[in-house]
């Protein structure tokens, strides 16, 4: 199959992002290998884009960057400034797109696009929903994620900048006791949230 017969066959599927396996089972061929010249072939031909290895999507076809955060380290979600600013809470849009992992904290650039990866412990891992095809922290966990890197000068935000009126205090208030960390609850205190 020629790369414009393939272009034309998954631009009928509408999707925004194709697995190996997504290619393998469209394209009909059943050798990883075949699969994998052919992948080659048409990234060289400008049909594909890889995002990461195994993951693609159609040239002019890019998908959210959202979505490309949540695939280029996995597991995470979007948090910190850029989900705050997300939900209104922020209005400074940053530049670069902060996620929470279970990972080693990690920077990766995409596109021209910074992508920065904060670790969190597994327990903490959680508060996020599923919006448009990508995982975002609620507006909730979103500051609280803040609040901690900030206790632990990993991220820096001016608090009174901040449009707190969409936030439920009584589920910030239950993330933020779950936090078993002294330099993070001694940082809230002196807040006074």
């Amino acid at each position: 199959m020629k790369s414009l017969d393939v272009l034309k066959l998954l631009q009928k599927f509408n999707k925004k992002i194709y697995t190996f396996s997504d290619l393998k089972k469209l394209l009909h061929i059943e050798e990883d290998d075949h699969l994998y010249i052919k992948v080659s072939r048409l990234i060289d031909d400008r049909v594909l884009r890889r995002i990461k290895k195994g993951v693609y999507y159609l040239e002019g076809n890019e998908p959210d960057e959202f979505e490309i955060a949540n695939i280029l380290y996995e597991p995470s979600y979007i948090s910190l400034e850029t989900a705050l600013n997300y939900f209104g809470i922020l209005i400074q849009t940053p530049y670069i797109i902060f996620s929470i992992t279970t990972k080693r904290g990690k920077k990766i650039i995409f596109n021209d696009r910074e992508y920065q990866y904060f670790q969190i412990d597994k327990k903490y891992f959680k508060g996020c929903i599923k919006e448009k095809g990508f995982l975002i922290a609620n507006p909730e966990k979103a500051l609280v994620d803040t609040l901690y890197f900030m206790a632990l000068n990993k991220t820096k935000i001016d608090i009174d900048e901040l449009n707190l009126e969409i936030i439920n205090k009584k589920i910030l208030r239950s993330y933020i006791k779950e936090i078993n960390n002294k330099t993070f609850q001694k940082f809230i205190k002196e807040l006074s949230l």
